[in-house]
C-alpha cells in the first residue's frame, strides 16, 4: 500500500496543478483577478513541488 501511495504522489501533484490552472482561468474569465492570482500562486506552488 505504501508503494502505491509513493508512486502516485507525483501524478497527484500534477493533477492538482492542472486543476489550479483551470480554477485560475475560470476566475479570470468572470473578472475576479484577485482570486485568479491566488490560484496562480497555488498552482505555482504545486509546480515547484512537481519539479522536485
Amino acid at each position: 500500500m505504501a508503494n502505491f501511495i509513493t508512486k502516485n504522489i507525483p501524478n497527484s501533484i500534477t493533477c492538482c496543478n492542472l486543476i489550479s490552472g483551470c480554477i485560475a482561468t475560470s476566475f479570470a474569465l468572470v473578472n475576479r483577478p484577485e482570486l485568479a492570482l491566488l490560484w496562480i500562486v497555488i498552482g505555482a506552488t504545486f509546480d515547484f513541488f512537481d519539479g522536485m
